[in-house]
């Protein structure tokens, strides 16, 4: 989880719009989520941590979500919809695993740091949407 630690601003992003299509994000909040989430306005991910637990932000122009949790441990985690579904975290060799589910919808994304850029995997059902982060 080191290569992780700090701060990290999106570079590009592909297939966005389908990836929330997939996991059924209403129409509303999918057009407030792509203003904010897109290169122009520069969304950052910032890793911490403190002890065993570690802490992911993504911070947007208008709003920061957080998310505190441990390795291996699964919590419950409300989504920029409202909505609230089960996170696992977990690492698999140098690759940051989230299992993210919620009634019958699931998304399997992974996080692979190489030097200074953070690839973002998100796959759901058989959309695959990836952004790339470059660390600030």
């Amino acid at each position: 989880m080191d290569k992780f630690i700090g701060k990290w601003q999106l570079a590009s992003s592909d297939k966005l719009k389908e990836y929330m299509d997939a996991v059924e994000v209403a129409e509303e909040f999918q057009q407030k989520a792509l203003a904010v989430l897109n290169l122009e306005a520069k969304p950052t991910h910032e890793f911490s941590q403190d002890g065993d637990k570690y802490t992911l932000k993504t911070i947007t122009g208008t709003k920061t979500e957080e998310m505190t949790f441990k390795l291996g441990e699964e919590f419950e985690h409300t989504a920029f919809d409202g909505r609230t579904g089960k996170v696992l975290l977990t690492m698999d060799g140098d690759v940051l695993v989230e299992k993210w589910t919620m009634n019958d919808l699931s998304s399997l994304n992974k996080r692979v740091v190489s030097g200074d850029e953070l690839t973002y995997t998100l796959t759901a059902k058989d959309v695959v949407c990836t952004r790339k982060y470059n660390r600030v």
